[in-house]
């Protein structure tokens, strides 16, 4: 009798101690990682070397579990580091007008970077996320996103559309976590900026090959241009608030309240 119950309850201390040697998830290292990359600076030289960061975590999440803020965020410094690193490289050097295709292959190579990373970065965010580090991660790959879109042909481009588009709606609901005093924008505003991106870029093309285009398709382009121009000031919000975002929206802003009051009038 003792034998019939012996195996059944040591198979379970076998599985019991199983679960207690597997390691943490996130790693320590994980951890440790990601405390070092939030004390680099955004503004300095070394923040680019992120883009080099061997990330402690896997491309993406084995199981829901493993969905973790942890390694959102890392995979995230490393895309910041990746776009910094971008925009340094396509920079033009001080007294000349341009740069050769051979220094502008290497910068697109790091554009990529940016896109895988944060791709992972977003397969690892909680079913439910909340808090600003969340919505950190929406923004940047929507930006990511945004700087891809200005190089793809008009397809791909609207792939990217509805790419921006999905991750503005994941943002939408997030508050603003900042705390009480509202020191910066909720979800929506930022949803709101990227909408309203899309819109500018979509209708200004619009209008271009309304002015420009085939005589036959110029009525067509000049109704899909403003009609996208309306809408992209529907998903403004009403007030602005004082943040660094707001120079920007308001250029989205105008360009989109240009073409409806002066192109569609």
């Amino acid at each position: 009798m003792t034998l019939r119950w012996a195996t059944p309850v040591a198979l379970l201390l076998l599985l019991g101690s199983c679960v207690l040697l597997k390691p943490p998830f996130p790693s320590k290292r994980a951890v440790q990682q990601l405390e070092a990359a939030k004390k680099v600076d955004a503004l300095s030289a070394e923040y680019a070397a992120l883009g080099n960061l061997p990330v402690e975590c896997p491309a993406e999440p084995a199981t829901d579990r493993q969905r973790d803020m942890v390694c959102a965020q890392l995979w995230a410094f490393k895309a910041s580091g990746c776009v910094k690193a971008y925009q340094t490289g396509i920079q033009v050097p001080v007294g000349r007008s341009a740069i050769s295709p051979e220094e502008r292959a290497a910068p697109v190579a790091l554009l990529g970077c940016a896109l895988t990373a944060s791709a992972s970065a977003i397969t690892f965010l909680p079913p439910q996320p909340n808090g600003d580090a969340a919505l950190r991660v929406l923004i940047l790959r929507a930006r990511i996103i945004e700087l891809r879109r200005g190089l793809r042909d008009t397809r791909e481009a609207l792939a990217d559309d509805a790419e921006i588009g999905a991750v503005a709606a994941r943002m939408t609901p997030l508050p603003n976590a900042s705390g009480p005093d509202g020191s910066s924008p909720d979800g929506s505003y930022y949803a709101s900026y990227f909408l309203a991106g899309t819109a500018a870029r979509n209708a200004t093309k619009a209008a271009l090959a309304a002015r420009a285009g085939p005589q036959d398709r110029r009525a067509a382009e000049k109704s899909a241009a403003c009609s996208l121009a309306r809408g992209g000031l529907q998903v403004l919000p009403v007030t602005e608030s004082v943040h660094a975002l707001d120079a920007p929206l308001a250029t989205r802003r105008n360009i989109l309240t240009r073409l409806t009051t002066e192109f569609c009038s």
